[in-house]
């Protein structure tokens, strides 16, 4: 609950376990645009600077809340930042796969 109501900006719909590891999840709400490392693969050329420096932005905001928190981020890459466009709305990134 501190998570959800400090933590990362992704909003949290439940947790679930895992039934082999016995391990619980976090559900986070659908990234429309993937995860950052595929985003960047397909897009990175179509993005201007000023759209670079908000996912940067975004991301750090995320990681600093997090940590605000009391949590860390075990297993931190680009796989687990996701990305999410709105109807009429910029990108957005999202740190996701927090381990508590």
């Amino acid at each position: 609950m501190k998570c959800m109501l400090i933590g990362s900006k992704l909003k949290i719909y439940g947790l679930t376990q895992d039934t082999e590891t016995n391990e619980y999840m976090i559900v986070f709400q659908y990234a429309n645009s993937g995860n950052l490392s595929k985003f960047l693969r397909t897009s990175f050329h179509d993005l201007n600077w000023q759209t670079k420096l908000k996912l940067l932005l975004d991301i750090s905001e995320d990681l600093f809340q997090i940590h605000g928190t009391g949590y860390i981020h075990a297993d931190f890459h680009s796989g687990n930042i996701l990305q999410h466009k709105g109807i009429n709305e910029n990108m957005k990134s999202y740190i996701s796969d927090i381990k508590i």
